[in-house]
């Protein structure tokens, strides 16, 4: 996970840590957030759990989430049959970590908001806007070709897949249904 909300970070810092034999390792990025990685103690991996793996690593492998690039993340089919809170509680964390909520310019004064995830994953975020249909929200997707500058040379990037939800209403629905925290809560009472 990669945030630049103190808050999110020791959240999940928490949540990894209550995991018998898991620490969480913190660092700087160049961009200035903190990026923070689970880890296993140094020889108590298997000795804390009678021989058998950590409990942590088994729920990532059994959901397929094991050893995953930025570019393969899926949500895992069984997720898509889960109670509407629960779907709630999963879009709130990918909003937490991926998301944006941003505020147009309008000539009217009024700067209305919209939301997009984005992710180098299509199937990522094509599971994203399935799971918002589950909760009444429509979102569009779009993909754009991204490129960066590497040692003074431009170069070709991969290619960005964004859902934005963006009508009035359906942005209204999803506000109220996610559970934001850290910067992105208070752009949302800002707006």
């Amino acid at each position: 996970i990669d945030s630049q909300a103190p808050d999110l970070l020791a959240r999940y810092t928490e949540l990894i840590e209550k995991f018998p034999g898991m620490t969480t390792r913190t660092e700087t990025m160049k961009s200035g957030a903190y990026g923070v990685y689970a880890q296993k103690i140094s020889g108590r991996f298997k000795d804390e759990f009678n021989g058998q793996s950590n409990p942590l690593f088994e729920v990532v492998k059994k959901y397929g989430l094991w050893n995953k690039k930025a570019f393969d993340k899926s949500i895992p089919e069984s997720f898509f049959s889960l109670p509407e809170e629960q779907i709630k509680i999963l879009l709130s964390a990918l909003w937490d970590t991926d998301g944006s909520i941003y505020f147009k310019k309008h000539s009217s004064g009024k700067n209305p908001p919209f939301l997009e995830y984005c992710s180098v994953s299509e199937e990522l975020v094509r599971d994203i806007q399935r799971l918002l249909l589950r909760i009444g929200v429509v979102g569009r997707v779009t993909s754009k070709k991204t490129s960066y500058t590497y040692k003074g040379e431009k170069r070709e990037g991969k290619t960005a897949w964004r859902v934005t939800v963006g009508s009035a209403e359906y942005v209204h629905r999803l506000l109220s249904a996610l559970s934001l925290h850290g910067h992105r809560e208070e752009r949302r009472i800002k707006g």
